[in-house]
C-alpha cells in the first residue's frame, strides 16, 4: 500500500504554500486540522470578549457589547449574524456546517481548489499541474519560510465608542497572538509582548 503525501505547492516566487488535495481525506483532515484550529481561536475571541458594561445612556441596567473582532472566523461568523439575526453560535454552526459541504462538495466536482494555513479556498481552474515550487511531506505540515521573530510581531488597542481601548492585543502576520493560559488581550503592552515571545516560541517556530 503506498503511503500517504501531502502535496503543497507555490505559485509565485513571494507567494504563500497552499496544500493541493490529492484525496478527499487531505480536504478533510485540512479542515479538521487547519481551519479548526482558526475556529478554536474565533470562539475564544468572541467569547471573551463579551463584557457587561454601564449603559452610555444613562439608564441603570448594564448592557454587553462585543469587541471588535480581529479573527478571521470571528470577524466571518459576526458578519453573517447580522443578516441571520441569531445567536452567534448557531450561526457559527451553521458557517462551519456549510464551509465543509462544499469543500466536499467542490472536491467531488473536480473542482481544482487549492488551501492556504488559514480559512481561505483558491479555486484555480486553469491550474495545468506547472507550479513556481511543490513539495511533497510526510504530515499536514506547511512548508516554512524564515523562523519568526518579535520583529513580525504587531500590537494594538481597538477604540470604543471613541475611547481608548483598556487592554492590549497582538498579531503575528495573519495570526491573533494568545498566551500559555488561552488569554487574548492583556492589560499593558509589556504583558502583550511576553504572551508573543511564547507564542512563537511554541506556536510559530515548532
Amino acid at each position: 500500500m503506498q503511503e500517504r503525501k501531502y502535496h503543497f505547492v507555490k505559485f509565485t516566487p513571494d507567494g504563500m504554500w497552499y496544500l493541493k488535495p490529492e484525496c478527499l481525506a487531505d480536504v478533510t483532515e485540512h479542515f479538521e486540522k487547519i481551519f479548526g484550529r482558526e475556529i478554536k481561536e474565533g470562539v475564544h475571541e468572541y467569547v471573551s470578549s463579551l463584557k457587561m458594561c454601564k449603559d452610555p445612556e444613562g439608564r441603570n441596567e448594564p448592557w454587553t457589547y462585543k469587541a471588535h473582532p480581529t479573527t478571521p472566523w470571528n470577524t466571518a461568523v459576526s458578519i453573517m449574524n447580522d443578516i441571520y439575526k441569531e445567536s452567534w453560535i448557531l450561526t457559527g454552526c451553521r458557517l462551519e456546517n456549510e464551509v465543509i459541504n462544499n469543500r466536499i462538495s467542490y472536491y467531488n466536482r473536480g473542482l481544482k481548489c487549492f488551501y492556504p494555513e488559514g480559512v481561505a479556498c483558491y479555486c484555480n481552474t486553469d491550474d495545468d499541474g506547472t507550479y513556481y515550487a511543490e513539495v511533497w511531506k510526510d504530515e499536514l505540515v506547511y512548508p516554512t519560510k524564515e523562523a519568526l521573530t518579535m520583529k513580525d510581531v504587531k500590537y494594538k488597542q481597538w477604540n470604543l465608542l471613541g475611547n481608548q481601548g483598556e487592554h492590549w492585543y497582538a498579531k503575528v502576520g495573519k495570526r491573533d497572538v494568545y498566551d500559555k493560559d488561552g488569554n487574548m488581550k492583556w492589560n499593558t503592552k509589556a504583558e502583550a509582548e511576553k504572551a508573543a515571545k511564547w507564542f512563537i516560541e511554541n506556536k510559530c517556530n515548532k
